[in-house]
């Protein structure tokens, strides 16, 4: 594991759709001084809302093209 420089460092699996609003929280929370990076880990299939907001807006997309 690598070690951070000084502070405090965290390791957590984000959801990729939630990454814009990380980015903008931690800029938020630390003065603009925090940062993060970001690797891919697992697909994981999704359920409920979040999987008809998906399909809904594919359907639409396809429909255009």
């Amino acid at each position: 594991m690598k070690q951070p420089r000084a502070g405090i460092f965290f390791r957590a699996l984000v959801p990729g759709g939630a990454l814009d609003d990380l980015a903008r929280a931690l800029r938020s929370a630390t003065q603009g001084i925090g940062y993060f990076s970001k690797t891919f880990d697992h697909f994981e299939e999704l359920y409920g809302k979040e999987a008809d907001a998906i399909v809904r807006a594919h359907g639409t997309q396809r429909a255009e093209h």
